[in-house]
């Protein structure tokens, strides 16, 4: 606005000055409705220059925010495969590399491979060459797999190579993203080993053992529990120990207090007096011997409690005699 009014007060101005010196008021029209013409013309071109530039920042940013767009879609496809629990490395492997060329500024002439173990995995039409980007991801201390991105044609030089900033900073959350993953996947397994070895540890082990939350809740018993009290471990699961262990006094037949309750309450491991007696779910009775410790981690936390007990109603038997005779 400002140019204008003084464009304006300049040709009012030489209007002035002509008509002062020519006295002739159609030379001095004239030659002032040609400046206007001018002027008119370059300010209209200096508009249109302005349009221009602020047209293409709007171009530019759209482009920008669509190639953003596209990057975060990649990101949320890759996490959505990785948190799916039933997929298996393999298929979160090709899965990914699928997923990944559209996520990058020339689709069409982009290609992926994933490097993990003694295995790669690769997107369809892979084509290796001289334009690549490339980033690490370690699955133990001294393993690591390699995501690699290719460009199967030469492409206008951006921040790294043909790759924009933006990129890098991409391939580097999906490849912290797999390498999340494989830990999980890897500490599943490993949990899933240790439990199972922990089964059949138990399993094997000659005397009865349950095993409680730390609510007294049982959430395992070993064949021989199971025998001696009549239930089996899926019906126990979840059960009250009360209802399920039912021991009483065999010389005052009275309820006895059950050894996981006073493990769980006061954190130490308690054994039962003797003349303790179990009653088995079908009515068998079996004196027993039986301790209960509290489970507790490093950091004096306590998750539950295990009850090992054992039947001693031959011994009880022989001694009574012996007692009697």
């Amino acid at each position: 606005m400002k140019l204008k009014l003084t464009g304006h007060f300049l040709l009012a101005g030489f209007l002035l000055i002509l008509l002062y010196c020519t006295k002739d008021i159609s030379a001095a029209f004239l030659v002032t409705l040609i400046l206007t013409a001018f002027y008119t013309f370059f300010t209209l071109k200096s508009l249109y220059a302005k349009e221009t530039k602020l047209q293409e920042c709007i171009n530019n940013q759209a482009y920008s925010l669509k190639e953003r767009i596209k990057e975060l879609n990649c990101l949320y496809k890759a996490f959505k495969i990785t948190q799916n629990p039933k997929n298996s490395i393999e298929k979160v492997m090709n899965e990914t590399t699928s997923i990944i060329p559209e996520a990058w500024q020339y689709p069409e002439i982009c290609c992926c491979r994933i490097s993990f173990q003694d295995k790669e995995f690769k997107s369809p039409d892979f084509k290796e060459s001289e334009w690549c980007q490339a980033c690490d991801f370690h699955y133990e201390p001294d393993q690591k797999g390699k995501i690699e991105i290719f460009y199967t044609e030469e492409s206008p030089e951006e921040f790294e190579g043909p790759f924009l900033e933006e990129e890098r900073k991409l391939l580097q959350n999906l490849a912290e993203n797999l390498q999340l993953f494989i830990e999980r996947k890897q500490t599943i397994q490993n949990l899933n080993s240790l439990n199972e070895k922990l089964h059949i540890t138990l399993n094997s082990i000659g005397d009865g053992i349950i095993t409680t939350d730390k609510q007294g809740k049982i959430t395992n018993m070993n064949p021989i529990a199971q025998q001696l009290t009549g239930w089996t471990n899926t019906e126990a699961l979840n059960k009250e120990i009360e209802e399920v262990f039912a021991i009483t006094s065999s010389i005052t037949d009275m309820e006895v207090q059950n050894p996981i309750k006073d493990s769980l309450k006061n954190s130490y491991i308690v054994e039962m007096k003797s003349h303790t007696k179990l009653t088995s779910r079908d009515g068998s009775v079996y004196q027993i011997a039986d301790s209960a410790s509290p489970i507790i981690d490093k950091s004096g936390k306590t998750y539950g409690a295990i009850l090992v007990f054992r039947d001693i109603s031959n011994e009880y038997f022989f001694q009574t005699k012996l007692k009697l005779s």
